[in-house]
């Protein structure tokens, strides 16, 4: 048995095939990384990563395995067994012994050349496919292995630098891996919020509309009522009750989907502004290069949109208008916001977008906005310097989509 003490074979060969040698491995693990980038599945990731293996190393067959939960077998992904025959029963379990069993347990490479005289021969079960030799590569998360690559059944002798590009190559499948795991968890974890919303916006919805019906009767009963203050007070809940409604209207109805159809989206948040807002105009204008590009953003995204419409509804005068601009920026999508209003006084400017400022031009809703957009590496401010004729302007500038 053999194990990766480092790259010491590498002067074995002439001076010409060890420069080939390097410039081969150095563009197989440029490649590898691509793969993790270009999957989200890890078993996709794998089989090309396991395939690099095989055509650096030239193995004619092998396997990609993980970990079982208890720690007792290597369940196998996919096994290539380079056309020879094998009789061996699927279903029969792979147990963690012989030399794979010192690649889990060490942590490193090793490679048998004399595989079918070795001691490791006695572990093979009846029927098993003709191995001549045999090199594992573990893969490696957090100090611990938690898969294989088996590679099998080279012409030649697996070398120590065999070793070191499999253990590479093994350590970018580890990161698929665990790519993988943080994108399942992602998915679940979205699902669950979006459950969580749908039961919390049904039930807010019912309790604001139960308010707003107790207000608005309160309001018939105090029509006759000489005390102005008490007339405001319910006038502005019920504004606000009303208003809060919409918003989780608009929550609900997001039909699009925002990394796929940019345009039409907002066209879509701006037709269910008008609807909501009384008086409310606005206008979309998309430059022709950006129609068909796609730009980094969530669902949630329709909520900073609309709170956008709905301050200039509420500061930008009697008939309010927006006249949203759509253009290319570099590698990012530029969405102006700009309505027909006064704009932002130059004092509340600097806090418009702080947490709690308790202005009514800012406060959470622009703070969280801001934050949201963020999250998509985008982000969100004030430019109504940029026209002078108009009122507030607002700027999202999002990540085109790769």
């Amino acid at each position: 048995m053999t194990e990766n003490p480092g790259n010491d074979s590498i002067t074995e060969e002439p001076f010409e095939n060890n420069l080939s040698r390097c410039k081969r491995e150095k563009e197989v693990l440029l490649e590898a990384a691509g793969v993790i980038l270009k999957h989200t599945s890890f078993e996709e990731s794998a089989k090309e990563i396991f395939e690099f293996c095989k055509g650096i190393t030239g193995a004619q067959s092998g396997y990609v395995a993980l970990l079982s939960d208890d720690g007792s077998e290597n369940e196998v992904l996919f096994l290539d067994s380079g056309g020879r025959p094998c009789t061996v029963d699927p279903n029969l379990p792979m147990p963690i012994r012989g030399l794979r069993e010192i690649a889990y347990r060490e942590n490193r490479t090793v490679y048998e050349n004399d595989f079918e005289e070795s001691e490791w021969q006695n572990f093979m079960p009846k029927g098993h496919v003709t191995l001549r030799n045999v090199l594992f590569g573990p893969l490696v998360l957090n100090g611990q292995s938690v898969g294989l690559i088996g590679l099998a059944n080279k012409p030649s002798d697996f070398t120590n630098r065999d070793a070191s590009i499999v253990g590479a190559l093994g350590e970018l499948a580890a990161i698929a891996l665990e790519k993988s795991h943080r994108t399942e968890e992602l998915r679940r974890t979205k699902t669950e919020l979006e459950l969580y919303t749908s039961f919390l916006r049904h039930d807010l919805r019912n309790d604001l509309q139960l308010v707003l019906a107790n207000l608005e009767e309160s309001q018939l009963h105090t029509m006759k009522t000489e005390n102005q203050a008490l007339k405001d007070s319910i006038t502005r809940s019920i504004n606000a009750a009303d208003r809060m409604i919409r918003v989780l209207k608009a929550m609900k109805s997001q039909k699009f989907d925002w990394e796929g159809n940019l345009v039409t989206g907002v066209e879509l948040i701006a037709k269910q502004a008008e609807d909501s807002y009384q008086n409310l105009t606005v206008s979309v204008d998309c430059a022709e290069s950006v129609k068909k590009e796609k730009a980094l953003g969530g669902s949630l995204m329709t909520l900073v949109l609309d709170n956008i419409f709905r301050n200039a509804a509420q500061h930008a005068g009697p008939e309010p208008h927006v006249d949203v601009r759509i253009t290319r920026s570099g590698d990012s999508i530029r969405i102006d916001c700009v309505d027909d209003g006064s704009g932002i006084p130059p004092d509340k400017q600097a806090s418009l977008f702080e947490r709690g400022n308790g202005e009514s031009l800012g406060g959470l809703g622009l703070y969280l906005s801001k934050k949201l957009v963020e999250a998509y590496d985008g982000s969100l401010t004030l430019v109504q310097n940029q026209y002078p004729d108009w009122g507030a302007a607002f700027r999202i500038e999002l990540p085109i989509r790769k």
